[in-house]
């Protein structure tokens, strides 16, 4: 029976076959897949039924896997490294993915360039680091000048989108990334928004009014201030316990007036 590995060295060929055919939709989608199948590989590896979404269940349903978005937080609650930004990059392909199936947008080569060459360089240093295996291990040798050129080609398109940030003047932060892309210093003030030189993507731009920082995000909230988009998930969190713990009180509020005998009543 193949592996999870296997599969998902299946899909990174289909992904750069795609890619030198200018099938850039398909090419992103099969590199997201295979990175959804490598970081379950990783995690088969600590137990094989990890896996799978409700493994605390009394029969585990095998149907049923972990989806793209939890990986990362499962891995790191066992003890698996991943840092901030290889989160945000899970986060980001798993939104690609999302966009292809249900709106089939097209996309530019330099597009396809950015998006790959983020995800390849994750998978790189994740399959070194994790798997102890290198990229080159992964692929067929009639594939690594693909593999090198596309490496290349973000490393290309990431130098020419600073320069340009640059000669514009007015970054907003050389060390902010954009939440979109993932650059950094590729993002100047635009007028009354920010813009990446990068991806293309106009952002809003403001201090934070949780954590007090310059932040950067591709739409607002709740009102006209601009929040770290970590800042806004924890912000609803804490909303939504709230709401389960007063709804948990009014349910047994509810429940111990049914339950109460009348005293009153003959």
């Amino acid at each position: 029976m193949k592996s999870l590995l296997d599969a998902a060295r299946v899909f990174l060929i289909e992904s750069l076959q795609n890619f030198d055919k200018g099938k850039l939709q398909f090419s992103i989608l099969h590199a997201v897949t295979a990175t959804e199948l490598l970081l379950k590989e990783r995690l088969s590896k600590i137990h094989p039924n990890l896996i799978y979404n409700k493994i605390d269940s009394r029969q585990v349903v095998r149907e049923n896997t972990v989806g793209l978005r939890d990986l990362p937080q499962r891995l790191i609650n066992l003890g698996v490294k991943l840092s901030e930004e290889e989160t945000d990059i899970i986060v980001k392909v798993a939104k690609w993915r999302h966009e292809i199936v249900h709106h089939m947008p097209t996309y530019t080569e330099e597009h396809a360039i950015i998006s790959l060459g983020l995800l390849y360089d994750f998978l790189s240093r994740f399959i070194e680091r994790e798997m102890h295996l290198a990229f080159n291990d992964i692929i067929p040798k009639s594939l690594y000048k693909t593999a090198n050129r596309l490496l290349k080609g973000w490393e290309r398109v990431g130098k020419k989108a600073r320069e340009k940030a640059e000669a514009e003047g007015y970054i907003v932060d050389p060390s902010m990334e954009c939440p979109e892309c993932g650059g950094i210093g590729v993002v100047t003030i635009h007028g009354d928004k920010a813009f990446c030189h990068l991806c293309g993507s106009y952002l809003h731009f403001g201090d934070c009014p949780l954590c007090h920082k310059p932040a950067l995000h591709i739409g607002l909230y709740f009102d006209d201030r601009v929040y770290h988009p970590k800042c806004a998930d924890r912000m609803i969190q804490d909303h939504f316990e709230t709401f389960r713990s007063d709804l948990n009180e009014r349910q047994k509020d509810e429940w111990s007036s049914v339950l109460t005998p009348d005293v009153n009543r003959e």
